[in-house]
């Protein structure tokens, strides 16, 4: 019996990940499960290779640009449902966001994209000094596992098995950041594919009822920080990857994030 792999290399010793993917599959998303991950087969250190299932299945973001709200409502759900499985039962790891570092971080992207000139410069300062506001007065928070950079790119919906790919930035965080990492990524491709940063505010509104209905009620506060400091980092991923029209993605993500932040 043939059995398909993807094989992942890496430029340096990642078998880290192979370690926490085999973490998260014993703490409950094994493949027979309706939540799970690729199953993680094997790391090659010579190699730098990992290799893992291949899932059959169609990725969310396809049912996202089928502009039929019945799909979108389907796959609003299911990925909100896996994410607070995985945030109440994921297992707890060593690395630990860091919104102190985050900062530092998003200081330099901004200084990055305010070489654009006006009116980038402009946006771009309000946008981190806002962040920086809120950073101040977030507090302490509960942190659960993380998958890092949670978007309809990475979940794919197989049957009745939802599986969730791309392991590289697990971390132990605050949950916000995740709900929030997907709801932008949902304005992001409505953005690009279907010409409205505001197309899929239906998928993103079901996402959240659906995730605050399990009882995760604490990450409301806490969202606009993460959503514009997500903002922000999409923001400078377009000025690294200068697609068709990234200009104005770039000023269309920085006014979100302000939107988010001052309205």
């Amino acid at each position: 019996m043939w059995k398909y792999l993807i094989g992942k290399v890496y430029v340096t010793d990642r078998s880290d990940v192979y370690s926490a993917m085999e973490g998260i599959r014993r703490a409950g998303f094994g493949q027979g499960e309706e939540f799970s991950i690729p199953q993680p087969i094997a790391f090659l250190s010579p190699l730098s290779l990992l290799l893992q299932e291949r899932v059959q299945g169609r990725r969310a973001e396809d049912f996202f640009l089928a502009q039929n709200e019945r799909d979108w409502a389907l796959a609003a759900e299911r990925c909100a449902r896996w994410l607070a499985r995985f945030h109440a039962r994921g297992p707890r790891v060593e690395r630990v966001f860091d919104v102190n570092n985050h900062l530092i971080s998003m200081e330099r992207w901004s200084w990055r994209l305010a070489q654009l000139g006006e009116p980038f410069t402009g946006k771009v300062a309000r946008l981190f000094q806002g962040l920086e506001c809120r950073a101040s007065g977030l507090g302490g928070m509960e942190m659960c596992a993380g998958h890092g950079s949670y978007s309809p790119g990475q979940v794919i919906l197989a049957g009745d098995r939802t599986v969730v790919f791309d392991w590289d930035g697990y971390d132990l965080a605050d949950p916000s950041r995740d709900v929030a990492r997907f709801i932008i990524s949902l304005h992001r491709l409505g953005l690009g594919r279907l010409g409205s940063i505001r197309a899929l505010d239906f998928a993103a509104e079901v996402f959240l009822k659906t995730y605050m209905a399990t009882g995760r009620l604490d990450v409301g506060s806490r969202l606009p920080f993460y959503k514009a400091a997500t903002c922000l980092q999409l923001a400078k991923y377009n000025l690294a990857h200068r697609v068709p029209h990234w200009r104005e993605k770039i000023e269309a993500m920085l006014e979100e994030g302000l939107r988010i932040l001052e309205g």
